[in-house]
């Protein structure tokens, strides 16, 4: 809904209040057409996914891959996993970039951050 205009009401002395009226409400693409902001083949376009979009498979299709997601086996408590083989990675990166590392929140320490930055030389040099 949009703020069509407003109107002032006195209430006493100096004092007013507001009162706002509104246009009816309608959906995006139809406020979207009165604006002339499309070109008319796009517009055809629009109006087409519209028409062809069901909202109702939408919302079940996501409350299916939702279910599916939940299904998946996750972390059991007291197991230590391998996070890496869960990532779906590049085969034949260098080993170095492949090793464990481990992660310090010590602002004080420099080598952490030399190990990141050769890492990522590593890559970029990698994706060349």
């Amino acid at each position: 809904m949009r703020i069509r205009e407003k109107v002032q009401i006195p209430i006493g002395e100096g004092k007013f209040r507001t009162r706002r009226v509104y246009d009816p409400a309608r959906p995006p693409l139809e406020r979207l057409e009165d604006t002339e902001a499309v070109p008319p083949q796009r517009w055809e376009r629009l109006k087409r996914l519209r028409d062809a979009t069901n909202p109702l498979q939408l919302r079940q299709e996501m409350y299916d891959l939702i279910e599916q997601l939940f299904s998946l086996p996750g972390a059991m408590p007291g197991v230590t996993e391998n996070i890496f083989e869960t990532l779906n990675l590049p085969s034949g990166l260098p080993e170095e970039l492949l090793a464990p590392l481990t992660l310090s929140f010590d602002l004080t320490r420099l080598c952490s951050w030399s190990v990141s930055t050769q890492r990522k030389s590593l890559l970029s040099a990698r994706r060349r």
